[in-house]
């Protein structure tokens, strides 16, 4: 499933194949990019546990190795994980090498944590085109694409207009896209979610906006309960730290992976 996007940089090509969700019952999925960060996230983490609000976290590969256990919690806790790549590069302007192995190293790390590969991946900025996509699905990585439909700003690190902008502007069915690297945006959280409560909306993970859309309970559609996983003795997080240190840049795993 994919959302029309609203890129903060540049248009999305991939807009052109995307779907509006038009939901019936007043949902609102909160969608965090670029962590996770291992002072923010855990803040975000206590802030959604304690308003009891489920969040798609659309994580970049190369942070899980500095922020240990992090995005095992968000799974746990039952929030949705994405794939927002490895190094947070903009796919359209990598060889197709380059781009598997920007979705697959970010899988593998997901896997790791958590034992279950991410159902939905988003292109840094949006950005992908017919060529990236034909490499991905070649490489048997394709998944359900999720963008976003409002775009929060946040980066612009002003707590304020933020809880303003999401608060009043949102629409229900509303993809929102927000950065949990930023300290403004952890601050603000609360207010955005006090106002958007108080408006009516209940809220959802990108996975279950489709129960919102057809007026049911959110989650009653989604997937089977959670289980704490065991993480694979091949790909435990130890392991892949390691690989990390050993493997720096996603041009060194191309080399690694074609040399083994």
């Amino acid at each position: 499933m994919a959302v029309s996007p609203t890129p903060p940089i540049a248009p999305a090509s991939a807009g052109q194949q995307s779907h509006q969700i038009r939901a019936v019952t007043p949902c609102v999925a909160l969608t965090f990019d670029d962590g996770p960060d291992m002072t923010l996230t855990p803040l975000l983490l206590d802030i959604l546990a304690r308003e009891k609000v489920h969040a798609t976290f659309f994580v970049v590969g190369k942070r899980l190795a500095y922020s240990p256990g992090l995005v095992r919690r968000e799974f746990l806790e039952g929030h949705e994980i994405g794939n927002h790549t490895f190094d947070h590069r903009a796919l359209t302007e990598l060889t197709d090498g380059e781009a598997i192995a920007e979705v697959e190293l970010t899988d593998e790390a997901v896997m790791a944590e958590t034992g279950h590969r991410p159902d939905f991946f988003r292109p840094p900025w949006g950005r992908i085109d017919a060529r990236i996509e034909a490499a991905l699905r070649g490489a048997g990585l394709w998944r359900r694409m999720a963008l976003w439909n409002f775009d929060s700003f946040d980066w612009l690190d002003d707590e304020a207009p933020l809880t303003r902008l999401i608060g009043a502007g949102a629409p229900a069915g509303a993809v929102i896209l927000m950065h949990d690297i930023h300290a403004s945006t952890i601050e603000a959280v609360p207010d955005v979610i006090h106002t958007l409560k108080m408006r009516g909306f209940r809220f959802a993970t990108v996975g279950q906006l489709q129960a919102c859309r057809h007026g049911t309970e959110p989650g009653i559609v989604s997937t089977a309960p959670l289980a704490s996983p065991a993480p694979s003795p091949a790909r435990s997080h130890g392991s892949f730290a390691h690989a990390l240190d050993a493997i720096a840049s996603v041009k060194e795993y191309i080399a690694h992976r074609l040399g083994s």
